[in-house]
């Protein structure tokens, strides 16, 4: 259960020290502190408090007892002024049955133990090799239950008598101080450990008295930003916003050409990146137009969302889950370019045309944002597929909004219609026209020569053909009298009329 080897306390030798102390009033102002060092290391230091040790004193007799839980796991006791050795250990006391308690007692006072008002002196110190405890201190002489007499005979709690020969005073056990010194733990998750943001030891933060950077300034001159928050170098205990470790916060567009279109409904995605801790974040940005919070969001996140027109985007601030804020070093905006939507003003129109003569087809469209309108000419032979036309043979300009055809010969039927987009606007379709094609016109049966007396009816005959399916043919008959100059005839008009 236990093993224990008892200290005694060390009797000095000098002649004049054991004179001296049966004649002096002992004081006690001497305190003991358990301090956290670094993450893994606790060390006892000593102070005088009320009184003004000469350098000459002389330590007769030390013993430090430390409270730890059940078999708490620590080695490297390293001594540091005076001499000191682990030398009763008692584990489960039926007083205490959850803690262990470590007595360390001092066997000389080699290196010599200065005891200087206003200053801490390092005694030892001892590494854990467990996690952080729930607990650790040093024992309470008044309150803690396995003080002397206890079930084992053991001789635990803390004790020191310093002789000094300067006014022969005698200098005794007061104390402990800063009972949370000792706390390896992390509250705020900041990753600086509650001893060293409470400098005091005291468990609670109190700007007025703590300097946790260590640099001699109290913290309340440590905000030189004005932000409300203490500078990076320094932090409050349990408090997460203090530092604050979110140290920036960015917006990066997943499509690199931050381009989408209105009219297609397209989202544009942006991914937000933090550097910091306490996600989930709550992210508070703007498009310039309107501001939107976005909750639940963590370093890469992606928002989406639908803008009508071109935007910068940019952060408001963060807010992290314990409501800390940042609203510094949010990074650049980010454009987001929207085109659309495009629509058709002006529709193609049906249209009939003579064989061999030229046609067109016109369209008009605009574009409600950015971007430029794309043109592509589309043909439909038979009510089949539709294709797209190109520049060449009878097709002219069809990247544009008015396509030219230089000869309609054997395009009867045909169906023409125009696409439009952008770079990323889905295509809209005009609504088709259709080409009608009359002819080609042919003479199928030639007037003849014909002679006759000057007091008789002549009569010419000519058949013509309409080899388009569409068209209604017209005839007007000519004369000429010389051969070169043609004058159409009426009906009834002489000479013998049509």
């Amino acid at each position: 259960m236990y093993r224990s080897n008892i200290y005694p306390k060390m009797i000095l030798l000098v002649s004049f020290f054991v004179l001296a102390v049966s004649s002096v009033f002992a004081q006690s102002s001497l305190e003991y502190k358990l301090q956290l060092t670094d993450a893994d290391t606790w060390c006892v230091f000593v102070r005088p408090r009320g009184v003004n040790p000469s350098a000459l004193t002389i330590t007769g007799s030390a013993q430090v007892t430390v409270v730890m839980p059940l078999n708490f796991g620590w080695n490297g006791l390293t001594s540091v002024n005076g001499a000191w050795a682990a030398n009763a250990i008692v584990h489960g006391p039926i007083e205490n049955d959850t803690s262990t308690y470590v007595s360390f007692g001092m066997t000389n006072e080699f290196p010599h133990i200065d005891l200087v008002a206003g200053e801490e002196t390092m005694l030892f110190c001892f590494n854990r090799t467990d996690d952080c405890p729930d607990r650790i201190a040093l024992i309470n002489n008044v309150t803690d239950p396995f003080l002397p007499p206890n079930s084992i005979g053991s001789n635990p709690g803390n004790e020191i008598t310093v002789f000094d020969p300067v006014g022969t005073l005698l200098f005794e056990y007061l104390g402990n101080y800063s009972p949370f010194a000792w706390d390896c733990h992390d509250c705020d998750g900041d990753g600086i450990l509650n001893a060293f943001e409470d400098t005091d030891g005291d468990g609670v933060y109190d700007a007025n008295v703590e300097d946790t950077n260590g640099n001699g300034i109290l913290d309340p001159g440590e905000d030189d930003d004005n932000d409300g928050y203490l500078d990076p170098d320094a932090s409050q205990i349990c408090n997460p916003c203090d530092p604050y470790h979110t140290e920036s916060a960015s917006l990066a567009l997943l499509d690199t050409l931050g381009v989408v279109c209105y009219g297609d409904l397209d989202t544009a995605c942006f991914k937000v990146n933090i550097d910091g801790h306490w996600p989930p974040y709550t992210v508070n940005w703007t498009d310039g137009l309107d501001t939107f919070a976005t909750t639940n969001i963590r370093d890469g996140d992606t928002i989406c969302y639908v803008p009508s027109t071109s935007v910068s985007l940019r952060l408001l601030s963060i807010i992290d889950s314990f409501n800390c804020v940042l609203d510094t070093a949010l990074g650049a905006p980010i454009d987001v370019e929207v085109q659309g939507p495009i629509s058709f003003t002006l529709q193609p129109q049906d249209t009939t045309e003579c064989h061999g003569n030229g046609a067109g087809f016109g369209i008009a469209a605009i574009n409600g944002g950015d971007g430029t309108i794309l043109y592509r000419w589309q043909v439909s032979i038979g009510g089949g597929p539709w294709t797209y036309i190109n520049d060449g043979s009878v097709y002219d300009d069809t990247q544009t909004p008015d396509m030219l055809i230089a000869n309609v010969a054997g395009k009867d039927t045909y169906r023409y219609r125009c696409e439009i987009s952008t770079s990323v606007c889905d295509p809209v379709y005009s609504n088709p026209a259709t080409l009608r094609v009359e002819g080609p016109i042919t003479v199928d049966t030639h007037p003849v020569d014909f002679v006759n007396c000057a007091t008789e009816n002549a009569s010419f005959t000519a058949i013509f053909d309409n080899e388009g399916v569409v068209g209604t043919m017209s005839t007007v008959w000519q004369y000429s009298t010389n051969g070169t100059v043609w004058t159409d005839l009426a009906n009834g008009a002489g000479p013998g009329g049509a």
